[in-house]
């Protein structure tokens, strides 16, 4: 074979190639993407495309306007939107990256690329020839910085090769430009290569690339303590977008950091999905909560701290030796943690499924019993539940940790193979109350309608409450966020449930992000009693009770109970209806209390005349036996007292002398109650106290003296005790896990605050302040005990006031008359005050942050609130011979 013109061809097809090569890298300018200009510390990016199957961006609706108003600032959002609604429209070639920008706040770069730049470049060309935008420019490494001044916020823009990218950020701006310089060194792209190779859905609305670490810092702008903890997630997520009328859903697949135990979904790397079907136990008060799905317990134990962690099995030892290997291996399929309201904080329960629940609970009452720092072991019996205390400080934490957190103490229950942690007394009792009046997830329509949109089977679960959310964390947020929930309220209450999910799949965790919306429409105005439906149930009599809110059984729908002039009782429906009405033949004294009397889920109303006990059924009908008559006389008030909540109900009343009565179910008088003499007319009802399963009663009488007995009616030494002062209103106890810390509050009509405890020792005496010599005090409760507010009140004002003395709000309409306050915390940041004018029949509503809500008086002698979706709560008012409601 000749050589000559093999190598000639050969030759002429290197110079052709070289040709070319040379030509392409010096003469023809390579198109500039997004990723040669994204930085490495971006948190996500949105990267848009052209779908024809995709609905139609309702630029109204509630995810557009809230991107919107999070990413425009929000007092000048109106207008900037009239400016820039183009970088919220998703199309091909326009990119939006987020970035953290302080401790607080977060901002976006926004990228036109392709036909995209073309169109941006027009506009800023059309922004340097207005004489109404303040225009600037400055050099950045050779590049122009173009800096365009609307309504005092600063958009800074710059073109990188045939692409621009801006952002009022101006410093995004210029981390942009070094990304680009530095070609691939800086960039996303090369931080997070992995993820490119990732499967996606080609017509769809776009793709969304998470940097599942940088995650974290995004989260960790709002609340501290809800976020400090956090670990990352992983190490990225390539997801698409699905909307449809109601949801939004981002899908697809994220990547755990590889042999780093700091990536929570590394824990999961052995284990395949699991059902959530403890969402049984979760209560519906549940604000966020954590589900993990976990198939092989002791791969999941060698996973946890404790395993490789010799001090912490050592100090777990030290109380008694326990196999912790062997425990986990029978551990269940899921493990969940539910924060939930508390206060003004968050608590957490600790939920998890076991196959041995026995070799669980003689673990726990082992240690419960080696570390209890009293003489006897602390058990008390609930309802169906014993609750026993394990005395370690972050026991949890130790046990599940770094998933889960402890307090330090932990109290823990068994319902079946589920076994129940709480650091929270309070918390456990009414987390498991919920489980037994079917309160929960499992058992909520809404919640299951939306589960049905997610995973069904997951590793790694995050469901958040998001109405619920806004209460709990708004308090803890920086201003400029508190600021931005109180005025964005109404939008964002318009979120219902959302699901963040992670399924292991072969190398990777498929992902589901899911978030239900109802339609919303900004008010313009705030929240007002103006309009909407107005229900009027017109009855034969004036009405003489205040309306009293109770359940229907049937469906959970609010039913109301009153009284009218002619001693008839009347059931009416939410709607109006009357149900039922039958004759007392007296006037009710005190309240009227729904209970089970039988056990079995149908309630009945228990209530007392002068001197007798009723029952009444929800049909209008007595109880066998009902009424009885008792031996006290001219009764005031009554209060409902079931110790452990076992339905073994007992009846307490007060008469106007002070004596004290109790009656078991069947009207028994019962011993040490024959009866029980305060020596003096009492300022509220005495109530009941249960503080680490020992029973307290106690009733303070208006010179000021206090009786604290036991559930005997034996008196507890200390007592009675003088407060050298006259409690007004109600008293609150600060709950508490223990007897020595708990303290109870009084305030005195002429403005001391007086702190006592059960041991009878005066803790303190503040004086209230006094604007004039007039001023009366006194203490509102709220009404289901979360907290309480004080009532001040002289000639020219009503004024209700915070714990701390702050004001919430005044009315300069009521002066010196009678005048009604009560105090509602109905949770998820819906809190409402009411006040009425007794003498002018006039009733006034408020809101949190103490604003007005009724334009005008309502005009009625009573009235009660129910929360709503919206903002204003749902009101039964009473107006001489009508009942109102809207």
């Amino acid at each position: 074979m000749k050589k000559g013109p093999f190598l000639i061809t050969l030759g002429l097809f290197l110079l052709v190639a070289g040709s070319i090569f040379i030509y392409q890298y010096f003469f023809v300018k390579r198109a500039t993407t997004v990723w040669d200009m994204v930085p490495r510390q971006t948190v996500l990016i949105y990267e848009p495309r052209d779908c024809k199957d995709c609905r139609p961006v309702n630029t109204k609706g509630s995810v557009e306007q809230l991107v919107s108003k999070l990413l425009l600032d929000s007092h000048d959002q109106d207008s900037l939107a009239k400016i820039f609604d183009f970088l919220f429209a998703p199309q091909t070639g326009r990119t939006i990256s987020i970035h953290v920008i302080s401790k607080d706040d977060f901002d976006a770069v926004y990228y036109f690329t392709g036909k995209q730049a073309t169109f941006f470049k027009t506009l800023v060309s059309q922004w340097q020839e207005s004489n109404s935008i303040r225009f600037a420019e400055r050099e950045l490494n050779g590049f122009k910085i173009l800096e365009f001044s609307f309504n005092k916020k600063l958009f800074s823009c710059v073109q990188l090769g045939d692409a621009w990218a801006g952002s009022f950020t101006p410093f995004l701006i210029e981390e942009v430009v070094r990304t680009f310089e530095s070609k691939d060194e800086k960039s996303f792209r090369n931080e997070l290569g992995n993820v490119y190779a990732l499967p996606h859905i080609a017509d769809d609305a776009g793709d969304v690339y998470v940097h599942l670490g940088n995650v974290v810092r995004l989260l960790k702008v709002f609340p501290e303590n809800f976020s400090s903890k956090l670990m990352e997630l992983g190490d990225a997520g390539l997801l698409d977008i699905k909307q449809t009328e109601n949801t939004i859903t981002l899908n697809g697949f994220s990547l755990a950091k590889k042999d780093n135990a700091s990536s929570l979904l590394t824990y999961f790397g052995d284990q395949s999905p699991v059902q959530f079907t403890i969402k049984q136990y979760i209560s519906n008060q549940t604000i966020v909560g954590i589900n993990y799905g976990i198939s092989d317990g002791l791969a999941f134990y060698n996973k946890l701290s404790l395993s490789g962690n010799k001090a912490a099995i050592d100090s777990l030892n030290s109380f008694v030796s326990i196999d912790y290997s062997k425990l986990f291996s029978s551990l269940g399929k899921e493990l969940a943690v539910c924060h939930l309201e508390s206060g003004e904080r968050t608590s957490a329960v600790v939920v998890f499924e076991t196959q041995k629940p026995k070799d669980w609970l003689t673990a726990f009452d082992q240690l419960s019993e080696e570390s209890s720092k009293e003489d006897t072991v602390f058990f008390e019996k609930y309802s169906t539940y014993t609750i026993r205390e394990i005395s370690i400080n972050n026991f949890s934490g130790k046990l599940f940790g770094p998933l889960v957190t402890g307090a330090p103490a932990t109290y823990y229950s068994a319902i079946g193979n589920y076994i129940i942690l709480s650091g929270s007394i309070e918390t456990m009792k009414n987390f498991l109350e919920d489980i037994d009046q079917e309160n929960v997830w499992g058992k909520s329509v809404a919640f299951n309608k939306f589960a049905e949109s997610t995973l069904l089977e997951s590793n790694f679960s995050i469901y958040v409450n998001t109405p619920l959310v806004w209460s709990s964390i708004t308090s803890k947020l920086s201003p400029p966020w508190k600021e931005f929930v109180r005025n964005n309220q109404s939008l964002l209450n318009s979120f219902d449930f959302g699901a963040v999910q992670f399924s292991h799949l072969n190398e990777s965790f498929y992902t589901n992000v899911t978030w239900t919306y109802s339609n919303y429409e900004d008010p313009g105005k705030k929240n007002q009693v103006v309009g909407g439906d107005r229900l009027v149930a017109s009855l034969s009599s004036s009405i003489i009770s205040n309306p009293t809110l109770v359940k229907s059984h049937v469906n959970g729908s609010d039913e109301v109970l009153v009284q009218d002039s002619a001693f008839v009782l009347y059931h009416l429906s939410s709607d109006g209806k009357v149900l039922w009405q039958k004759d007392i033949r007296e006037r009710i004294v005190g309240k009227i209390h729904q209970i089970d009397f039988f056990s079995n889920g149908k309630l009945q109303f228990f209530f007392a005349t002068a001197n007798k006990l009723h029952i009444i059924d929800r049909l209008g009908n007595y109880v066998n036996s009902y009424p009885k008559e008792v031996n006290a006389r001219d009764v005031t008030y009554t209060t409902l007292v079931d110790y452990d909540k076992s339905k073994k109900y007992r009846f307490l009343l007060a008469d106007r002398t002070g004596k004290l009565w109790m009656y078991d179910k069947d009207a028994n008088n019962l011993e040490g109650w024959t009866p029980f003499n305060t020596g003096g007319d009492l300022i509220a009802p005495a109530k009941h106290y249960r503080i680490r399963g020992k029973d307290y009663i106690l009733a303070i009488r208006k010179d000021g003296y206090a009786s604290l007995m036991t559930r005997r009616g034996e008196i507890i030494k200390g007592f009675p005790l003088n407060l050298e002062a006259r409690p007004v209103g109600d008293f609150y106890l600060e709950t508490t896990n223990s007897v020595s810390t708990a303290d109870i509050v009084c305030v005195s009509k002429d403005g001391f605050r007086v702190r006592f405890n059960l041991q009878g020792q005066i803790l303190s005496r503040e004086t209230l302040i006094k604007p004039s010599f007039e001023t009366q005090f006194s203490l509102v409760a709220e009404q289901s005990g979360k907290s309480y507010v004080i009532k001040r009140q002289d000639t020219k004002r009503l004024t209700v006031l915070k714990p701390d003395g702050t004001e919430i709000f005044s009315n300069a309409t009521i002066g010196m008359n009678s005048a009604d306050v009560n105090y509602y915390d109905f949770g998820a940041g819906k809190i409402f005050y009411t006040v009425t004018d007794i003498e002018q029949e006039l009733s006034f509503i408020y809101d949190e942050e103490g604003n007005l809500l009724t334009p005008a008086p309502l005009q009625g002698s009573a009235i009660e609130l129910r929360p709503t979706r919206n903002k204003m709560p749902k009101i039964f008012l009473v107006d001489q011979n009508t009942l109102i409601i809207q």
